[in-house]
Parts: C-alpha cells; sequence; structure tokens
C-alpha cells in the first residue's frame, strides 16, 4: 500500500473512531419532536407464610409529549416540555377527569440537557408540587450520560431520587447506540432528605436509553424497585413451622417513545439564555433532584439495661433466663424472663437472708426492626433482717409508666394488685422518589399493658414468694401509599400479638427448695395485608376522597396456645459445698 494511501486510511479510521466513540445529542433551534409516555408505579408488599405471596396496587399515568429546542448554545440545549392528553387509569380501568387533571398540565416546563445527556438545571412555575414531580420524573427518564462507544464507566448524578454513583456502558447496535446505565443502594451519596439513613432502604434502578446515529432520542426505558424498613440483622424462624415474613416495597417504570423531528410551529426560540430569562421571570430555576418534604421520622430512642444487681449476700443462688418469640421478626413480640431466687440459709437454722428478682422484657419487632416495648423488674427479700428496697418498676416503651415501693410485711398474706395502661408506641416514616411521583412508607405499633403482681412472706414458715403476670396487646401497622393527583394507591398491613405471661420464683425455707415457673398463654398472632385504591370525586367546588377500595392479599393467623417455658425446683443443698450439705 502507497504511503500516501495509508496515512489517508489510518486518518479517517481514526476520524471514524473519534465520532463513535463520543456520541452527542445532535438537535437545532426550532428542532420538535412528539412523543408517547407511560408510567406504571407500584405500592407492593409481600406476605408469606408457607409460600410467597407478592401483591401491588397499581397505577399507570400516560401522556403525549412535545418537545421543542428553544435554545442552543455551544455545551447544551433549552427544551421546552408540553404536556397533552394526561390520564391515570387502575386496573379496574380509566380514572375520571372532568378536565381539571388535564389542565394542571397546561404549563410548559423548560429544562437545560448538556450534549451529553446530563440535565444541568431545570424551570417551572409549577405551584403544584405533584405535577412538578411529575414532569421531573419525565425528564430524568431521558437523562443519562452518554459515554465512549465500547466502554463502561462510573459517573455521578443528580436525579429526582437523589446523588448517586451510576454505571454507565454504551454499545453500538445497527444504526443505533444503546446506553445502559445501572445504580443500587450502596451507590447513593445523598437522598433529598438527608435525615434517610441508606442502611433501611433499598434501592435498584437503571435506564436503557436509544439515540439514533446522527445523535436524536429514539426511546427510553428506566425502571426503580425500592424496598422499605430492610432489617439490619438475620430474621429468625417465627413460632411456628411456618415462616411468616412480610415487605414493603414500590416499583416504577416508564417508557418513553420518541417521534421524528420536525421543525417547529408556534413555539417561540431565544438567542440566548438571558433573553430566554427575561422573557420568563416567573420560571423558577431549579435543580432536577426533587424536594421531598419528609424523611424518617421515629419518636422513640431505645434504652439500655441496668447492669444487675450484687448478690454476694446470697451465696446459694440459681438464675434462670428465658426467651420465647411470638410470630417474627417481621411482625412479633419477643420475651425474655430473668428469674432468680438466693439465700444464705443453709437448711439448718430459724433465721435466713433471701432475695427474690423478676424481670420480664419485651421487644416489638416491625420488618424486621426491635423496639423496647416493656421492662419489668421486681424486686423482694431481706438482707441480714433488714427488708430490700422491695418494689415494682414498669417502663412501657421506654417510658417509666410505674414504680411502687412494697412495706415490708410478714404476715403469711397474698398481696396482689394490678396496673392497666395504653401506650401509643412507636411511629416512623420516610418518602422517596418513585419514578414520577413520591411513595411514603409509614410503620407504627401501640400497645395495650394489664400488669398484676403479687407477693407473700411467711417467716414462720421461712418462705417466699413473688410473681408478676403481664397481659400484653401489640397492635402494629404498616403502610405504602403514592398518589397521582386523582388517584391513590397502596398497600396496608394490620396485625396484632397477645399474650398473657406468668413468670414465678418462690423460696420454700422448710423445704429447702428454690422454684421457678414462667407459663405463657399466647395468640392468637393476626396479619392481614390488603391493598387499595382511592379516587378524587370532585362535585361542583369541592372535592374529596372517595371510599378505598379495598382487596385482601394475605391473611395470617398462629392459633392460641399455652406454653410452660420453664418449671425448675432446685434442692439448696444442692448449691451447697459438700461439708455443709
Amino acid at each position: 500500500m502507497k504511503p500516501a494511501v495509508l496515512l489517508c486510511t489510518i486518518v479517517l479510521a481514526c476520524l471514524g473512531y473519534v465520532l463513535a466513540a463520543t456520541p452527542t445529542l445532535q438537535y437545532a433551534k426550532g428542532d420538535s419532536f412528539h412523543s408517547d409516555f407511560r408510567s406504571v408505579v407500584s405500592a407492593k408488599g409481600s406476605g408469606q407464610a408457607d409460600t410467597s405471596q407478592t401483591q401491588a396496587s397499581s397505577l399507570t399515568f400516560t401522556a403525549t409529549l412535545t418537545f421543542t429546542v428553544v435554545n442552543v448554545d455551544d455545551t447544551s440545549y433549552m427544551f421546552q416540555m408540553d404536556t397533552k392528553e394526561a390520564a391515570v387509569s387502575s386496573p379496574a380501568g380509566p380514572v375520571a377527569d372532568d378536565g381539571t387533571f388535564k389542565s394542571a398540565f397546561s404549563n410548559p416546563f423548560f429544562f437545560n440537557m448538556n450534549h451529553d445527556g446530563v440535565v444541568s438545571y431545570v424551570a417551572s412555575k409549577e405551584n403544584n408540587t405533584e405535577v412538578l414531580s411529575i414532569k421531573k420524573g419525565i425528564v430524568a427518564s431521558m437523562q443519562t450520560k452518554l459515554v465512549e462507544e465500547g466502554s463502561s464507566s462510573i459517573h455521578t448524578e443528580v436525579d429526582v431520587i437523589g446523588t448517586h454513583k451510576s454505571t454507565v456502558s454504551l454499545s453500538a447496535v445497527g444504526d443505533t447506540y444503546v446506553v445502559k446505565k445501572a445504580y443500587m443502594t450502596s451507590d447513593f451519596e445523598a437522598f433529598p432528605d438527608s435525615s434517610i439513613n441508606k442502611d433501611e432502604i433499598s434501592v435498584q434502578g437503571g435506564t436503557t436509553l436509544v439515540l439514533s446515529k446522527d445523535g436524536k432520542f429514539k426511546s427510553s426505558s428506566s425502571k426503580l424497585s425500592i424496598v422499605a424498613f430492610v432489617p439490619k440483622d438475620e430474621k429468625p424462624l417465627a413460632a411456628s413451622a411456618q415462616e411468616l415474613s412480610v415487605s414493603m416495597g414500590a416499583d416504577g417504570e416508564n417508557t418513553i417513545q420518541f417521534g421524528e423531528v420536525v421543525k417547529a410551529s408556534g413555539v417561540r426560540t431565544y438567542s440566548s439564555y438571558p433573553e430566554w430569562f427575561a422573557a420568563n421571570p416567573e420560571y423558577i430555576r431549579q435543580p432536577l433532584q426533587d424536594s421531598v418534604p419528609l424523611g424518617w421520622k421515629i419518636n422513640i430512642n431505645e434504652a439500655t439495661r441496668q447492669a444487675s444487681d450484687d448478690n454476694t449476700d446470697y451465696p446459694y443462688n440459681k438464675d434462670f433466663p428465658v426467651d420465647k418469640m411470638l410470630g417474627s421478626k417481621d411482625i412479633g413480640v419477643s420475651f425474655h424472663f430473668e428469674l432468680f431466687a438466693g439465700t444464705n440459709f443453709d437448711c439448718k437454722h430459724d433465721y435466713f437472708n433471701y432475695k427474690l428478682l423478676g424481670e420480664a422484657q419485651a421487644q416489638a419487632y416491625l420488618f424486621g426492626t426491635a423496639h423496647n416495648l416493656l421492662d419489668i423488674k421486681m424486686d423482694y427479700g431481706r438482707d441480714n433482717g433488714t427488708a430490700l428496697d422491695d418494689g415494682l418498676f414498669v417502663t412501657l416503651w421506654n417510658k417509666q409508666v410505674y414504680s411502687k415501693t412494697f412495706p415490708p410485711l410478714t404476715d403469711c398474706q397474698e398481696h396482689d394488685a394490678e396496673l392497666a395502661h395504653a401506650d401509643p408506641g412507636f411511629s416512623l416514616s420516610h418518602t422517596v422518589h418513585l419514578s414520577i411521583v413520591p411513595v411514603t412508607f409509614a410503620a407504627n405499633a401501640d400497645a395495650n399493658m394489664k400488669l398484676t403482681w403479687g407477693y407473700n412472706l411467711c417467716d414462720a414458715k421461712l418462705s417466699a414468694e413473688a410473681r408478676l403476670v403481664p397481659t400484653l396487646g401489640v397492635t402494629v401497622g404498616g403502610s405504602a401509599e403514592l398518589s397521582i393527583l386523582i388517584a391513590k394507591a397502596g398497600v396496608q398491613l394490620g396485625g396484632g400479638v397477645n399474650a398473657d405471661v406468668t413468670p414465678q420464683v418462690y423460696l420454700h425455707g422448710s423445704q429447702c427448695v428454690l422454684g421457678f415457673d414462667v407459663v405463657m398463654d399466647g395468640g392468637p398472632v393476626q396479619v392481614a395485608f390488603d391493598g387499595y385504591y382511592q379516587f378524587r370525586k370532585c362535585h361542583w367546588f369541592s372535592c374529596s376522597w372517595g371510599d378505598k377500595n379495598t382487596k385482601e392479599f394475605f391473611k395470617y393467623s398462629l392459633p392460641q396456645s399455652s406454653t410452660t417455658l420453664l418449671q425448675k425446683e432446685v434442692d439448696i443443698k444442692s448449691l451447697m459445698p459438700s461439708v455443709i450439705a
């Protein structure tokens, strides 16, 4: 091959490589193209006992969009987006609109997109935050950083859900470029609300964008999946052979099909950005990132358990811990009991020191996260002939609700009392952007408690008894809800756990025994999981939400049961050195 021909071949090959390796958007001022937009958003959840059941309540938003390039400079394009024929439907059919919904989208929406496909800002005069959110979601579906052909690289981008890294690849397929990006929870640097903890939410998203070789939009498909209230620890088995598992989440999928480019008619174009801003002073320039009003809100602080008391004055003692779970760590209550009985009595003298200690603790579990529910501590005894600070202390949801000191009674009589208390427990919620709309996840728990306790001291019989009977009812709830102005869709979870527990500890000096009993009457554990739709109805100048259309997805019930968790009698002599025994 002649040197001149070889050089020409090399130059053309290099030039072709450069052109293929760095695709950019290629539009001219006044270019216009239509598109069909479709978004399906779903609030979902799963309930599982022996088989998995994932269900969702979904809404579909459709619209016809027109994009017009109203200004061009060396690095970016300003697009005007007009939205027409906006409509919402549910699986039951189209949602009725008296024209209010369509008219809500009448304002043009502007966004500035760099030649490499990144949106630098949007401009809007929307007063309706839901409409603004939808329009931002549409534009976010078109944003994908353009990279070198055949390469894959990581780029930081800002979109409606937050600031995150995306892995982007670009390949040539026929007469098109296919750009793919993907991101997950670990890629996020910030959410619109900084209080959202990414360790307790799971995000999986991505976009496939198709461009023509001459730099025009052909199609876009983006997906986003969110799971809320992600548990921090491993889930144990439920209290039966079947495992109870529930979760809350949401999915969104946007698709856009772009039409051919034509020259616009009836749309004003501008010679510069200052000219545009001067002509549109009512438009507010803002980032693409959505402004979400709610983040995590938790109204309970976890408490730490107090260290155990010194028991050196009661050398002959026994301690039994007991643990029991009702339900599972998705929905359930775990109990921990600590029973202690000790004495220095060697079964040969009329005088003895003793101490009885009963503790009952409970944690409420919802979506894998534990919250301190109940802590009861009861002390009863004597030390060198002096009564201890005998008393009962009750904490519910980390708040002390009862404290009582017992009088020093040795009358060999039963003494019983009762306490009833109800208290809202915890509530938390967070809102994140899903596709074109925010989705709000919420969870809550409340408790009703009735506590009976009793004690008996009889010096004549060298005996003492202490017992607690907490009856506890816990109700829990969770939901995921999204709204598109005239329609709502959601999933909701409701459940309850009931338990009646009797821990008892006693010392019978005349028989030289320590005794421990824990009996639980538990259940039923019940969980119901539903999906629902709500539609906005207007009459004259008044609008309100109609009744919820609800469908049951999942129901679980663990039958009532009675279980002896502990029943022990310990001979005091067995705790003594052999020379004494």
